[in-house]
Parts: C-alpha cells; sequence; structure tokens
C-alpha cells in the first residue's frame, strides 16, 4: 500500500511567459494527512528564471513544527547563486545566508556561529568543514545546544574520513533533571573510529576516558565490527570510583545482507559491560546520594539466541522508601533463565540463598530461599519459602526459544507460594502455609491457608481475587487470628482498600509487636480499617475497639501492664492507643501509644505514662550509671526509634533506693547498647529514700544511705555525645562507708554539677567507727574525705585518742576493699573471708535487711557481718585452750537503723559488737 494513500493535495498554479522570459505564482499548496492530525504541509512561491521567492512554508510532522522564507537569486547559467533563508524550528529562530560558485564550491553562515564549506572536485570527490557554536535545537519538549567543529574528506565508500577536532551536545532545557553534556575528540574513517577524547558530566558527576572501533565492510556488507568505551570519575575525593566500560564485538562470517532472513542466525556477537559504583540515583529517583551499585555482564553466541551472564553486587537503593541491598547472578541460554543466587535485604525484611529456575517458552519453573523480618529490636525470624510457577494450558506456538521468549506471558498460568511449617496446630504438629495466584484472562485468583504438608486446602482460609483494572477483594476467615473482608482498588499508584469486620489476636503478634522499650503482649481487637493515597505513602483511618489488653513498659515498670479496654484510632500516618487505665503490679497508671509511619515503616512509637493523682506504681529503671527502684508517681514521655530510645519527664520517688555507678562504665555502658539513649529526667526524691554509691567495680556499695526528702535531681544522658550527668546535691542522713570495714555517717553530702557533664560527683564525707585497742578501751576512729571527685577518691583516717596511722590499721584488722595506699590487705585468707562475706551481705543479708526494714517500718536498716572472716581468723592462730562460742562469730558485728518522724527530725542508731575474750 502506497504510504502517502491517505495525503490530500490541494493547490492552484499560475504561469506567464513571452518565450524569452517566464514568471510563476504558486499562492497556496496545501498537503495533509487526512487520517492523522497534525501532519500536512502549506507553502506558496513565487519567482522567474532568475531568482526564487519561498513566501511561507509551514511543516507540521511528528509533534515537530517548521516555519520558513527563503530568497534565491541565479546568475546566467545558474552556475552561481545567493539564497538567505529564515527558519523557526520548534518555535527556535535560525537565519541561513550563503552561495553557490561555478557549481563546485558552497559557502553557508548563520546564526549561532554556523560556519560551512562544501567543495565538489568531481563528481564523487567532496571535502568541506562544519562549524557550529552552541546552537539551540527543540525535539519535542527537551532542548539541546550542539557545538560541532569538523573537516570531512568523501571519495567513494572505500574512501573518506572526518576529522572531529570537538563534538558537544548538552541538554539544556531542565526537564532533565540530570542535565547530561557529552564532548569528544577524534576522528572517524573507513576503518572505524577513535575518540581518544571523550566526556559525559551531569549532575551526578563527570566520566573521563575514550571511545575506539573498528569495521569491515566486503562488497558494502559488513562483515566484523568492534566497539571498547571506557569512562571513569574524574573526582579525586572519592575513594570508590566510579567507572563503565564496553566491550563488543559483532561477526558476520557468512557475510549476509542485513535485509537476509538468517542475518540474526548466523552473525555472532560478545559483548562485556561493566558498572563499577555508578550511582543508583542517575537511573532513579528519590535516591539516596550514597546508593551505587555496581554490575557486570556477558553476552555470547548469535543475535538471535545469545547467552547470557548477569551479575549485580555491591547494590544499594531505596525502594518504597526501604534501604534495600541486591546482590543477584543470573544466566539466560536457550530460553532458560537461571538464578544460582541472589540475595534482597532491607532493614526489616530479606530475602536471601535465592535459587531460581525458569523455562520461558514453557513458562514454568520454581524459586526457592529463605526470608526473614526483623522487629524493631533487631530480633529475627526466618523461614524457607517455596514459589512454583506452571501454565496448565501451551502458550501460542513459538517455533524457537528466542532471546525475548519470555515476553510471551501466557493468559492463564499459576504462581503458589509455600512456606513449610509455618505455623505449630493443635496436635502440636507443624502446618505448612500455602498461598495461591491463579492468573485467568484479566484477573487473579487468591486462595490459601495452613494445612499439613503435602495436602489440599478444601475451604482455604484465604480467598480473593485482583483485577487488571485495580479491584481487590480479599476474605480472611476466623481460623487465622487476624480475620477481615478487605476490599477496595490497587490502581496505578493509588491504594484504596477497607478491611471491615476486622477481628485480631495481638497473642500471635508479640515478635512484630515488640518495640524494645514497649511490648504489646495481649489483647483482642475488632472493628474497621481503611488505607489510602499513595501506595508507596499511605494513610491510614479507621477505630478498633480493644478488651483484654496487656503490655509491658520493661525497663521502667516490671511486670505486666493489664487494661480491660482500650480503643485504637487510626488518622493519617498514626495508629495510637489513647488514654489506657493500666493495671500494675502496685498501683495503676495510665498510658498513651502512637505509632507514627514513615510510608510503611515504623517511624517512631510514641509512649506517655502518666500516673493519676496521688497514686503509685513501682519503677524499675536502669539507665546504666543510674538505677533506680521504689514506688512513684510520673509523668514520662517516651520515643523509640529504630536507633534511638528517648524518655524524658518528671519522677517523684518516695520508699526507693538509687544506686550510682562510677564515671569510669560511662564508655563501656554506652557501647554494650544497641541503641542510642537519650534521657532527660526531673527527679524528686521523698522519703524513706536510699542512694548506694559504687566505687569503681566493687559489688558492695562504698556508700550506703538515706537521702534527705525532697532532694531535686535531674538527670541526663545522650550517649550520642558520650554524654551522662547528675545536677544536684544529695544530702546524706546516716548510713554507712564500707571500706572492708563499716564507719557511721555523721555528715555526707554529694554534689552533681552539669557544667561537668560527667558522672563524678564531689564527696564530703565524714564517717567514724568505734574499736578496742589492746588494753580494752574504745578508740573512735573517723573517715574523713572533703571536697574529693569519686573518680580520685582518697579518705584519711584519724583516731581519738589519736594514734598512728599503723596502730589505726592494726585496730582494724581487717583487708580493706579500698585501700588509698594502693595496699590490698594481709594474706590471700583475709582476701579469700572478704569475698565470702561479700557474697553473704548481698544475698542472705540483703533479704533479711529488708524485710525486717518493713516489719519495723524503718528507713534504713543495715547488718554488718564478718563470719567468714572471724572462722578463718580463728582458726589461724593459736586457739589452744580457748574455747570457740558465738561471740566468736559475731565480733566486729554492726547495726544501724535510722528512721524520719516527719519530714524534717531523723533519728538514727548504731550498734556495734565486739567480743572480748
Amino acid at each position: 500500500k502506497n504510504n502517502f494513500s491517505t495525503f490530500l493535495t490541494s493547490t492552484e498554479i499560475y504561469i506567464t511567459t513571452d518565450f524569452t522570459q517566464f514568471s510563476y505564482n504558486v499562492p497556496y499548496a496545501i498537503i495533509a494527512n487526512t487520517v492523522k492530525d497534525k501532519e500536512l504541509v502549506v507553502f506558496s512561491l513565487g519567482g522567474n528564471e532568475s531568482s526564487l521567492s519561498l513566501t511561507q512554508f509551514d511543516l507540521l510532522f511528528a509533534n515537530q513544527s517548521l516555519e520558513s522564507t527563503a530568497n534565491f537569486d541565479f546568475l546566467t547559467g545558474f552556475s552561481d547563486a545567493f539564497f538567505t533563508m529564515s527558519l523557526l524550528f520548534n518555535s527556535i529562530p535560525y537565519e541561513i545566508q550563503g552561495g553557490i560558485v561555478d557549481k563546485k564550491n558552497i559557502y553557508i553562515s548563520g546564526s549561532y556561529g554556523l560556519d560551512a564549506l562544501l567543495h565538489l572536485a568531481s563528481d564523487s570527490l567532496l571535502s568541506g568543514s562544519l562549524a557550529i557554536n552552541a546552537m539551540p535545537i527543540a525535539v519535542k519538549n527537551s532542548f539541546y545546544a550542539l557545538s560541532l567543529d569538523t573537516d570531512f574528506y568523501y571519495n567513494s565508500f572505500s574512501d573518506w574520513y572526518a576529522t572531529i577536532a570537538s563534538f558537544d551536545l548538552s541538554q539544556t532545557g531542565g526537564e532533565n533533571r540530570l542535565s547530561p553534556q557529552i564532548f569528544m575528540a577524534g576522528f572517524v574513517d573507513t576503518y572505524g573510529a577513535a575518540m581518544h577524547s571523550v566526556l559525559y558530566t551531569d549532575t551526578i558527576s563527570s566520566l573521563k576516558g575514550q571511545l575506539l572501533s573498528s569495521w569491515a565492510f566486503s562488497e558494502g556488507i559488513l562483515s566484523r565490527a568492534d566497539l571498547h568505551l571506557a569512562l571513569q570519575d574524574l573526582s579525586d575525593q572519592k575513594a570508590n570510583k566510579e567507572a563503565y566500560s564496553l566491550s563488543f564485538a559483532l561477526t558476520n562470517p557468512s557475510e549476509l545482507a542485513l535485509s537476509t532472513a538468517d542475518f540474526f542466525d548466523d552473525t555472532y556477537i560478545t559483548a562485556e559491560i561493566a558498572f563499577e559504583n555508578s550511582p543508583v540515583e542517575r537511573f532513579l529517583t528519590q535516591q539516596n546520594t550514597a546508593n551505587q551499585f555496581s554490575a557486570d555482564m556477558h553476552v555470547l553466541g548469535t543475535i538471535k539466541k545469545p547467552s547470557i551472564s548477569f551479575s549485580l553486587y555491591n547494590t544499594f537503593l531505596d525502594f518504597g522508601g526501604m534501604r534495600t541491598e541486591l546482590t543477584a547472578h543470573c544466566l539466560f541460554e536457550n530460553g532458560n533463565i537461571t538464578i544460582p543466587d541472589a540475595s534482597i535485604k532491607t532493614d526489616t525484611f530479606s530475602l536471601q540463598n535465592i535459587q531460581a529456575i525458569f523455562d520461558t517458552q514453557a513458562f514454568s519453573g520454581s524459586i526457592n530461599g529463605n526470608a526473614g523480618i526483623q522487629n524493631l529490636v533487631h530480633e529475627k525470624t526466618e523461614k524457607v519459602f517455596i514459589i512454583d510457577i506452571f501454565s496448565p494450558f501451551p502458550q501460542k506456538e513459538i517455533k524457537e526459544k528466542t532471546f525475548l521468549s519470555f515476553l510471551e506471558i501466557p493468559e492463564t498460568f499459576s504462581l503458589n507460594l509455600r512456606i513449610p511449617e509455618a505455623k505449630k496446630n493443635v496436635q502440636g504438629r507443624r502446618d505448612d502455609f500455602n498461598l495461591s495466584f491463579i492468573r485467568s484472562p484479566s484477573r487473579f485468583d487468591i486462595q490459601g491457608g495452613f494445612g499439613p504438608a503435602s495436602s489440599i486446602i478444601s475451604t482455604p482460609s484465604i480467598q480473593g481475587y485482583y483485577t487488571d483494572l485495580g479491584d481487590i477483594l480479599v476474605l480472611l476467615d476466623e481460623r487465622l487470628p487476624l480475620s477481615l473482608l478487605a476490599y477496595g482498588q490497587i490502581k496505578e499508584n493509588l491504594i484504596n482498600i477497607t478491611f471491615s469486620d476486622l477481628v485480631l489476636d495481638a497473642s500471635h503478634f508479640t515478635w512484630f509487636l515488640n518495640f524494645a522499650e514497649f511490648k504489646i503482649l495481649e489483647g483482642f481487637g475488632k472493628g474497621n480499617f481503611s488505607i489510602g493515597g499513595y501506595v508507596q505513602d499511605p494513610e491510614f483511618s479507621g477505630i478498633v475497639e480493644v478488651v483484654d489488653f496487656a503490655c509491658e513498659v520493661p525497663h521502667f515498670i516490671p511486670g505486666i501492664i493489664r487494661a480491660e479496654t482500650g480503643t485504637i484510632l487510626a488518622e493519617d500516618k498514626v495508629i495510637q492507643m489513647p488514654q489506657i487505665l493500666g493495671l500494675t503490679k502496685k498501683g495503676s497508671c495510665v498510658v498513651d501509644v502512637a505509632l507514627h509511619f514513615d510510608k510503611w515503616d515504623v517511624e517512631r512509637v510514641e509512649i506517655d505514662l502518666e500516673t493519676p493523682k496521688n497514686e503509685k506504681v513501682l519503677v524499675a529503671a536502669d539507665f546504666g550509671l543510674l538505677n533506680i527502684q521504689g514506688n512513684a508517681s510520673c509523668d514520662l514521655h517516651l520515643e523509640i526509634y529504630q536507633e534511638l530510645f528517648s524518655m524524658t519527664g518528671f519522677i517523684d520517688a518516695e520508699d526507693a533506693q538509687a544506686k550510682i555507678y562510677p564515671a569510669e562504665l560511662i564508655s563501656q555502658n554506652m557501647e554494650e547498647s544497641s541503641l542510642d539513649i537519650y534521657t532527660d529526667l526531673k527527679i524528686r526524691v521523698g522519703k524513706r529514700s536510699q542512694v548506694s554509691l559504687f566505687l569503681f567495680r566493687q559489688i558492695n556499695p562504698i556508700v550506703r544511705s538515706l537521702i534527705s526528702p525532697n532532694t531535686q535531681l535531674r538527670f541526663v544522658m545522650d550517649s550520642r555525645k558520650n554524654l551522662s550527668y547528675l545536677e544536684g546535691d544529695i544530702v546524706l542522713k546516716g548510713g554507712e562507708v564500707n571500706i572492708g570495714r563499716s564507719f557511721y555517717i555523721k555528715e555526707g553530702r554529694l554534689s552533681f554539677e552539669e557544667s561537668q557533664g560527667s558522672f563524678d560527683p564531689l564527696v564530703n564525707l565524714i564517717a567514724e567507727m568505734r574499736e578496742r585497742d589492746s588494753t580494752g578501751d574504745f578508740v573512735k576512729i573517723t573517715l574523713s574525705a572533703l571536697n574529693q571527685r569519686l573518680s580520685d577518691f582518697n579518705y584519711t583516717l584519724s583516731s581519738s585518742p589519736p594514734k598512728s596511722e599503723v596502730e589505726i590499721m592494726n585496730l582494724l584488722g581487717k583487708t580493706l576493699i579500698y585501700d588509698p595506699s594502693g595496699s590490698v590487705g594481709q594474706d590471700v585468707l583475709n582476701v579469700i573471708g572478704a569475698g565470702l562475706d561479700t557474697f553473704m551481705q548481698n544475698t542472705i543479708m540483703r533479704e533479711a535487711e529488708d524485710r525486717l526494714r518493713d516489719f519495723f517500718k524503718l528507713d534504713i536498716l543495715t547488718l554488718r557481718m564478718s563470719v567468714a572472716q572471724n572462722l578463718i581468723k580463728l582458726y589461724s592462730e593459736d586457739n589452744s585452750g580457748k574455747g570457740i562460742n558465738p561471740g566468736n562469730f559475731l565480733d566486729d558485728s554492726s547495726v544501724y537503723i535510722g528512721k524520719y518522724f516527719g519530714d524534717v527530725l531523723y533519728g538514727d542508731f548504731l550498734l556495734h559488737l565486739s567480743y572480748d575474750e
């Protein structure tokens, strides 16, 4: 059929002559496509034997437009001519003028530095030059700038060349976010091309390299060709440089013409393509600048049936808002796709050890691997998965498997997903999970559920469909821990799905609902829910009523928090459960929980924890360097991120115990935490609250005392800045200083300063004890540590009546846990005895202290006994003729009690037992 059969022509032509001169005029001419819009030519012209005037020329074709006017003047014999021309191509103006001299030389000049020369030496021999400078070119909606400087020569197909001093093409319109530009310089001739300088630049990077190519023709038919391209990043700042390489070779041994039927069967190609550290943002939008990929591909075989090997490695990209790592090795040969190994990893899930084989002609194959998922606290679970693909009906007959065979997708096929031993059933055996997607014209049908291995599910617990128009319906029945009816549309980039009759048993999803500092353990929910907006960035709405709710805030409130009822509200990108009135082991609290989503991921969990007025709960908060246990009212705000836990607010503690650990443990505790921690707490300490101050890594505290009521403190910890400090003064009321022997505290203060920025308080202590000397008289021994940092704790001992340091040490007569002189004691037996007493003190005696303190309603009670050390002393000395009685074991024991009477008056009592033989 004629290609111009749909075009219609309409014109008028007028000619006038006296047979010595003539003139002509075409007032209008129209050539238009009657089937397709915007394909037409309209022109008008006039002239005589020595001139031609093109007064109108309008062309619309392939979404391009050209408007032109021109004037031509001819000399006698038409050997010389001169012309001027005005062009408007896609709204860009051009002015051109030139001339022809002796029918052999053509000169052209014009806008944008246009300068061209063409010399016709004979019918076949021509040479010339062409230069343009930043000439704008518009193609559809794209704008380019072209610069060119070249000389050329042509004699025949086997004798020609062109020297390219510069070729510079850039996209300038802004419609391309990359704004690419390419520059080349070199030559091309009968035998090949050599571009010794190739420079590519865009908004991502700049690449420099070279391009070499050669070819050979036999009687006008291509017999071989090759191409080599290498580009590398120009920057010296990058450790892993971006680089590209391409090697391509084509061989036509039968010297077949392109138009012959067997050309693609008998022409062979080899190719090697490599991408190294290529920025992903060059090819995909909404990517992190750090995302890169590396890949290589090898091709071998005929054009029609090549064998292809493809590898992808060191690849990171953002997919659906998630940072994703990809690795893959794929083979394509004789219509079969084989994947010996591949993996996909994100922060929340992974597919690893993927293996696949697929026959593109039969449209059948299988995929298997390990699927893993990770919750917010980096706990992982992994299952094996198997996917089988099968087409029950043969495809349209394909004579041979070709490179594009895999594009022939049949109208009907099935995709079956199986996860072996996915769930334990009531008999204790593990059932497989099966899910099938059955393709038929215009739709997928979905069905599946849990069942014994290799069994057919007669009544699927999952049923539904998805159509090519985007309509979706899915039913999950009551046999599943989540049952619902989902319906709506997923079309193009939009989602609109409603989940009605939703019933959820949260106890089956505790692993997913573990947010480290907050865990949901139980709860039954009923309600409706919907997801709308963009597929990659959805919004939520709905109401779900919850009963028998249970949760944990494990590092703050010990035990389970239970609530009879609650409501889940979803709006925009937040799913929250407000005002949960929960009961703890002791007291009640109000908990607000809000999950904030970033696309499909939980960006952060916010928890507001508050105790009702005049109520307290049992608190056990461990911040590494500060440990608080006791009864407290609180108003706290917690935020949990993927890599950060934040706690701010107020704690009012009574009947509490605080343990303060030394500054040297700051960096160690921060390094051991998997999360960065930020804490800013205001703490008020009430009655019956104790503080224990630890020095170095001792098991027993060096200071144990009551805290003066109404003490105000501020605790700040920021592991990102390696910062941790307390702010405020702790006034000590009674208690003891333990350096191996217990001293009764007469005065004490711990001063914490914000400006210091660490856990290293200024210590002021005066403590005393009484001991008998060799004459049986009591000696008061005083321990003093004034204006000293805990990190440089250095006490002094004095006595009344005065004695030397050696005499005081002999009176103490025990191994000291901490001796500022550096001595560790008298002998190994004493060290062993001290260790055994320390163990008893932290186990049996600590339990006895707590029970007696609560029974007698005291604020502080401490018991100190040295049974093991006394026993070792008894049997290491000469005890002949002496009897053994309970007094030997109770020697050097002490009992200290203290109690507040009101908020100001404080009384204490110290009993020291000394056995005198």
